[in-house]
């Protein structure tokens, strides 16, 4: 392991947590890509313009979960200076390849909560208006809305200062052995686009929070008054109860934010801390798949038929041999 992270002898925490990336991640990453797989073949018809919604939001669940794997980075801010020590593959590639896959994974996870805010508005005004909305209409929201976290992530990727001057500092301050290590960060966070960043990726969670609690409150009271068959409401509240269940998780954004900032303000300080914020953050991606595939009925159902039908085949033979004994 020290060999393959280019990371020296490296000490038995950052080992630990080299292990629990991959523990965390790849599951995460296979459940993402079979979430798509049921999209693409197990979809009905009457649930293919959701579809596309579930498919932005596993897509994006899927990059966060590769860029984290990618990286496995640490995050040590302190007072105006914000590093990050990577253990991930990027290292074969050097810095600023981590570096870009730090913010490509921050802007996902960002998007991430917006692609909910989508799914909870379309919910609310397929309520309102009795139908749903053309899939290539929702194709041009999806991308609409991921404008300013790709903007977010490209406007981020350029403002990383030299390595050669943020390990003196960061050894200077910690006293941390950063032999053969891969570090980025920034030397100060109060210049624009940095501090723009931050910002960005802290607000996302109470902007996103926001709108998808008054759309959640509007859609379970229009569905106690709207007259429509115990079929149609029971297809809405699952799906509203995914929705819900879904958009609990990314509330480890803000222990995540919470640990950040505590460090960054010199509260407190531990290695664990550093590397827990983006393992943590980690949980989102991965359990996501999981609600899709247990609250959207159709793919439930596909699942459960797929695990019964190896019972199915032996009642079935048992029947046959019961059937022809008696003759």
């Amino acid at each position: 392991m020290d060999i393959i992270f280019a990371g020296g002898n490296l000490p038995f925490e950052d080992k630990l947590f080299i292990f629990l990336h991959h523990i965390v991640e790849i599951p995460g990453l296979l459940l993402s890509l079979f979430v798509i797989f049921m999209i693409l073949f197990y979809t009905p018809k009457w649930l293919k313009s959701y579809s596309l919604l579930i498919a932005n939001v596993t897509l994006t669940d899927l990059i966060a979960c590769c860029a984290n794997l990618f990286v496995m980075q640490r995050i040590i801010p302190i007072k105006l200076s914000l590093f990050y020590i990577s253990y991930g593959y990027c290292t074969f590639f050097g810095s600023h390849v981590c570096y870009i896959g730090y913010c490509l994974m921050v802007s996902s996870i960002s998007n991430g909560l917006y692609s909910l805010c989508i799914a909870f508005v379309y919910r609310y005004y397929v309520l309102l208006h009795s139908g749903s909305i053309r899939t290539i209409y929702l194709l041009f929201i999806c991308i609409l809305v991921a404008c300013p976290s790709v903007f977010h992530a490209v406007s981020f990727s350029t403002v990383d200062d030299n390595p050669e001057a943020l390990k003196p500092l960061l050894a200077s301050i910690f006293s941390y052995n950063l032999t053969n290590l891969v570090v980025s960060g920034h030397l100060s966070i109060l210049r624009f686009w940095t501090m723009y960043a931050i910002i960005f990726a802290c607000s996302s969670t109470v902007v996103a929070y926001s709108i998808m609690f008054l759309c959640r409150q509007r859609v379970l009271s229009a569905l106690t008054i709207m007259d429509m068959s115990p079929k149609t409401k029971n297809v809405h509240r699952d799906l509203m109860m995914a929705l819900t269940v879904q958009s609990l998780l990314p509330l480890v954004i803000v222990v995540c934010s919470m640990m950040y900032g505590a460090q960054q303000m010199n509260f407190v300080h531990s290695t664990t801390m550093e590397h827990l914020v983006l393992l943590i953050a980690a949980f989102n991606p991965v359990l996501s798949p999981l609600f899709s595939l247990y609250f959207v009925r159709p793919y439930r159902d596909s699942i459960l038929k797929w695990l019964n039908r190896p019972k199915l085949r032996k009642a079935h033979l048992l029947s046959i041999s019961v059937a022809y004994s008696m003759k």
